[in-house]
């Protein structure tokens, strides 16, 4: 048995691909743990997942707009690396599986001596070549957190995306880099030509600014459509705020698993870590 410790943050779709991860590896045997934001408590009950908050991380939620400045530093939180490394030697821990978007967290694994494992939840083509050279990324490099030298050492990089759709995966990746796919629950075949026409939207569970006014956009745009219309607004947008069309089911959250198996085509902000495969 080797004992597993997630170090994740409140985002959106980062969370879904290490749960997932972290549910195989329990179910093998495994001991894993989360270490993320307060935030994050509520899904990792719903996961059954071991969670501890971060005591020294700057207060961050994802259910307020926060600007680039802010993000800027959430990244690049040094209460976050000194909140991993306690928490790494408060347990006995193999390996650190760490959201590489922390990069504070990621040097402080990458000093310490400790065995960890980036996981990229989005293109790693992005990361490399486009993320860590906005702002995030600079200051990285001021501080001396040498984001790439993490990278590039990590004795596992896995990246939760098919490489067919990732620029990266057509270029000569880094030697521990491995795309491992889509973490998801592969729904029973049917056809989807015999199912009603079934249409769900759904955004970011992430307060991106404009969100209300991207939906109700949609919500017009659909309101004439000869389908069923499902629309989940998640823990961001009211109700309240949205002129909501007669005939459309509006849920403020629907587990996708429940409903995508129906649906024959979805309206997204394109988020992937919730998304799911199902031929839609």
């Amino acid at each position: 048995m080797s004992r597993f410790l997630f170090l994740t943050w409140d985002g959106g779709g980062n969370v879904p691909p290490a749960v997932g991860i972290a549910a195989e590896l329990h179910g093998r045997g495994h001991a894993v743990r989360f270490l993320g934001h307060e935030g994050n408590r509520p899904a990792m009950a719903a996961a059954t997942m071991p969670f501890r908050s971060f005591d020294h991380a700057l207060p961050f939620t994802s259910r307020v707009v926060n600007g680039p400045e802010r993000m800027v530093e959430v990244f690049n939180d040094a209460g976050v690396a000194g909140d991993l490394l306690i928490e790494a030697n408060r347990e006995p821990t193999d390996v650190v599986v760490i959201d590489p978007l922390m990069l504070a967290a990621l040097a402080a694994a990458h000093g310490s001596g400790l065995t960890y494992v980036p996981l990229v939840h989005f293109f790693y083509s992005y990361l490399r070549d486009s993320w860590l050279r906005a702002p995030f990324g600079h200051v990285a490099e001021q501080r001396g957190y040498a984001p790439y030298d993490a990278l590039d050492d990590a004795p596992l990089t896995l990246v939760a995306s098919l490489a067919a759709l990732d620029p990266a995966g057509r270029a000569d990746l880094p030697g521990n880099a491995v795309h491992c796919g889509p973490v998801l629950a592969c729904p029973a075949p049917r056809d989807l030509g015999a199912l009603p026409p079934t249409l769900l939207i759904s955004l970011s569970t992430y307060n991106f600014p404009g969100q209300t006014e991207a939906m109700q956009t949609l919500l017009d745009a659909a309101a004439e459509l000869p389908a069923r219309v499902v629309v989940t607004t998640g823990p961001v947008i009211k109700r309240a705020d949205l002129r909501l069309p007669d005939g459309i089911e509006v849920h403020d959250y629907l587990d996708h698993d429940t409903v995508m198996p129906h649906a024959t085509a979805v309206l997204t902000h394109g988020g992937m870590g919730y998304a799911r495969e199902y031929d839609v």
